[in-house]
């Protein structure tokens, strides 16, 4: 502070000393000196690079400095290399169901919110028995679709099934063509080939930001 006072803390563990010192952020701001006169150090990464922006973060004081999260933490690079493991797994069920669920995917459907839409599309993957492969994605699913537009037709003209039943039958078709329409669109990405430019990758690593986060900043 502006007294040249100095201050040695015990404290019992990491998050109570980045308490201590969020507190002491504050009276010193009390006292009139702005946030960008006051400066905190650490001689060790493990844990403060992350624990004492998240906890300024929670208690609203002002951050400035270099980002301590890596590229792969942030939920940008969570997306893409979910994705890259959804490729390489050859688009398995488990690596899309994971990648859908874990990363900020924009599924691109009006219909209900995206987290409903992708707990329907695992259960209409699983009951077709898809396993991995784009063969697979198409043929089964759309095996699927043809046994349930057969199982809405003869509910319809028998008329025993009840409304809500019959009107989650309709629903799960729509979802199903939905997710379709998704994975053959997800395989046609237009990845780099091997040995390409970095500068490739980069574009291609934009568009597929751009094709599938869902509520991230450009």
């Amino acid at each position: 502070s502006d007294s040249g006072a100095n201050h040695l803390v015990s404290a019992p563990d990491e998050y109570e000393e980045v308490r201590w010192t969020i507190r002491h952020i504050f009276r010193l701001a009390q006292e009139g000196v702005p946030f960008h006169r006051m400066a905190v150090f650490y001689r060790q990464q493990d844990p403060y690079a992350i624990l004492l922006p998240s906890q300024l973060g929670l208690a609203d004081i002002p951050v400035a400095g270099p980002d301590p999260r890596i590229l792969r933490d942030t939920p940008a690079g969570r997306l893409l290399v979910s994705y890259l493991q959804v490729i390489e797994a050859d688009l398995s069920r488990d690596s899309v169901m994971k990648w859908l669920a874990e990363a900020p995917v924009n599924l691109d459907t009006d219909v209900g919110s995206a987290q409903s839409e992708g707990l329907l599309w695992e259960i209409i993957s699983r009951k077709a028995g898809v396993v991995k492969g784009i063969a697979q994605w198409s043929e089964r699913i759309g095996q699927h679709l043809e046994n349930l537009a057969k199982e809405i037709e003869e509910a319809e003209l028998r008329e025993e099934v009840s409304p809500a039943r019959l009107q989650g039958l309709k629903e799960e078709y729509s979802s199903g063509e939905r997710l379709v329409g998704f994975m053959g669109n997800l395989v046609d990405s237009g990845q780099p080939s091997e040995g390409s430019s970095w500068g490739s990758y980069v574009k291609w690593a934009k568009i597929i930001l751009k094709r599938y986060a869902h509520g991230l900043e450009d």
